[in-house]
């Protein structure tokens, strides 16, 4: 199952973006929704 991971940059505008591994320390690659 994939990770979810959104971020709210204010509340007129939210980005969600899909991540297929996410690891502490390394870039990670994000696909957008």
């Amino acid at each position: 199952m994939a990770r979810i991971l959104t971020i709210t940059l204010n509340p007129a505008l939210d980005l969600t973006v899909r991540l297929r591994q996410l690891e502490l320390g390394r870039l990670t690659a994000a696909r957008r929704c």
